[in-house]
């Protein structure tokens, strides 16, 4: 072989080397528990601050990637007064999925609620409910969405959809009582 091949051949070989070893220090940040910390930090500060930029990743109920919560006024006010503490992030196997345990601090709307004419209260005068959630993060098109649940928009909303939900289900038992 001639030694102009050999050397085209090794610069190459190095070349492949260099590039495979890039590769794999990139897939070891992209799937760290730092980076999928940081997609959660970034897609929680977008609903907290209402500005949905390119850093909100969120899948709704239905499973599909949206753009916004589509939040009341109250429930911005009320998502800008919740804090979030990542506490720690779980990743599967294939880093396909993980689980986030997260610490979170909201106004307990709920427990002051009565109906809407009588809700007249300021935010920062409402006690705050400390809470730990779980909430599931999928890798979709190479980004981390949180995928949405009720104990997350429960924080958002300070303990509103809690509140609802039981006073749903107080309903259909005392509509099923009645048929009884």
């Amino acid at each position: 072989m001639k030694k102009k091949t050999k050397i085209v051949i090794m610069l190459s070989s190095i070349f492949v080397i260099i590039i495979l070893v890039n590769i794999f220090i990139f897939h070891r940040f992209y799937m760290s528990d730092t980076y999928i910390e940081k997609s959660i930090f970034n897609t929680l500060n977008c609903i907290q601050t209402n500005n949905y930029d390119d850093s909100f990743y969120y899948i709704n109920s239905f499973g599909e990637p949206i753009e916004s919560l589509p939040l009341e006024p109250y429930d911005i006010l009320t998502a800008s007064k919740t804090e979030f503490k990542i506490i720690s992030v779980d990743t599967d196997s294939k880093n396909h999925f993980a689980v986030a345990e997260i610490e979170t601090s909201y106004p307990d709307i709920a427990s002051i609620y009565v109906d809407e004419s009588t809700f007249q209260q300021d935010l920062d005068s409402i006690s705050k409910k400390n809470e730990t959630i779980s909430i599931l993060i999928l890798l979709h098109d190479n980004k981390w969405y949180i995928v949405e649940n009720q104990s997350l928009l429960n924080a958002l909303s300070g303990g509103m959809v809690s509140y609802y939900s039981r006073r749903e289900t107080e309903v259909y038992d005392y509509i099923i009582g009645q048929s009884e």
